[in-house]
């Protein structure tokens, strides 16, 4: 009996590793609030700035990073530019013991448009997607998601 209760959770552990299938989004992801959206590509820090302010620069140089709260918990929002144009934009829960204690700002809460995806929510809506423009990944922390991220694959042809 105790071979089989081994049995499935190694079975269990190699379900929750594996790679979700990767979607197409025949539009732009968009991580979006009631006070702000970022899209890779298209989102500019002087309008980020103006709504948000000035952000930390965390985890490392160049990222600029701001605290909000997510279904009850406290998240990082960091974005990346190059010059001025948005190229990454992670939402995610901290899970380093030494991250900054930033004050959240209330954004209303983010999700990701299309699919209405949110932190907090069960781990079956894991998914990696490729989208006119980019890629978007969401991850799982424990049970449930813990970080969405949108990244630039090159500007998109016009």
């Amino acid at each position: 009996m105790l071979r089989a209760a081994e049995l499935l959770a190694q079975m269990h552990r190699a379900q929750r590793r594996k790679k979700p299938d990767i979607e197409t989004f025949d539009e732009p992801a968009v991580l979006k609030s009631a006070r702000i959206s970022f899209e890779v590509n298209v989102t500019q820090r002087p309008d980020v700035e103006r709504v948000l302010g000035v952000a930390f620069a965390y985890p490392a140089r160049g990222w600029h990073t701001y605290a909000t709260r997510e279904n009850g918990a406290r998240c990082f929002l960091s974005a990346f530019y190059k010059q001025t144009t948005l190229i990454a934009v992670e939402l995610y829960v901290p899970e380093a013991q030494h991250a900054p204690a930033l004050s959240p700002i209330d954004l209303g809460g983010f999700e990701l448009v299309p699919r209405g995806i949110r932190i907090g929510m069960d781990d079956t809506h894991v998914l990696e997607a490729k989208f006119p423009g980019g890629a978007a990944y969401v991850k799982a922390h424990g049970h449930s998601i813990g970080r969405i991220a949108l990244y630039s694959s090159g500007p998109t042809q016009a």
